[in-house]
């Protein structure tokens, strides 16, 4: 017990190790490239995306100038990726008003150019908002449709999210059984990509479900998976 301990605080000290190295070269591209471009952005999105679970205070001003860059030079499908972050910060404040009207933006540049992937990642984000917010119906239509989307995508750990969130919906809505579905779905699809972390995540949620409509056999089976 205590070497696997060990090993588990090694590998965590190492993971810290490796992020603030990251950090430091993300810091190191910024100072170098101070050219207003694409090169940049994505730098600059990188380094918040780094602060969004660490003091995610400090990385407002690199979302502010991510966007002023993107939008002055029609970096159309940066400027959308770079409003989900900015929601995504909003978030984080609890400021769920602001967090929507600025994925709402992301949506609506990322509509017009068709760029699926950001798509589906910023569909996910509002609907979260909404379904926090308490607007049941809004996140559901958004989990249907985002799900539509992925029907006849190849597995992933993505697509596997996509269910997981409708699933989500669903059980908000206290319908049980079509949570339990989408859940079981995400579940499939991240034991045949392997996907670890989204496998503890769903019986983790499958447990809970069937403990919440008093299913206690089958919430045990699933805490035995995890």
């Amino acid at each position: 017990m205590k070497k696997v301990l060990l090993m588990s605080l090694m590998c965590l000290s190492f993971c810290a190790i490796a992020q603030d190295q990251k950090q430091d070269s993300l810091i190191q591209t910024l100072e170098s490239r101070l050219q207003r471009d694409s090169i940049r952005v994505d730098a600059l999105i990188e380094v918040a995306n780094y602060y969004q679970f660490k003091e995610y205070q400090k990385g407002l001003p690199y979302i502010e100038e991510a966007l002023e860059i993107a939008q002055e030079k029609r970096l159309n499908v940066r400027e959308g990726i770079v409003l989900r972050g900015l929601a995504a910060h909003y978030l984080r404040m609890g400021l769920y008003d602001e967090a929507i009207d600025q994925a709402i933006a992301s949506l609506r540049v990322l509509e017009k150019e068709k760029n699926k992937n950001e798509l589906l990642l910023t569909n996910s984000l509002l609907a979260r908002l909404y379904r926090d917010k308490g607007f049941l119906d809004k996140a559901l239509e958004i989990n249907k449709k985002n799900a539509l989307l992925v029907e006849n995508d190849p597995e992933s750990a993505l697509k596997a999210r996509y269910y997981f969130d409708l699933g989500n919906s669903y059980k908000e809505l206290k319908h049980y059984e079509k949570a339990e579905s989408n859940y079981k779905t995400a579940l499939d699809i991240a034991l045949k990509v392997n996907f670890v972390p989204g496998q503890m995540v769903m019986n983790l949620t499958l447990a809970q479900l069937f403990k919440t409509i008093d299913q206690y056999d089958k919430a045990r089976m699933f805490l035995g998976k995890i």
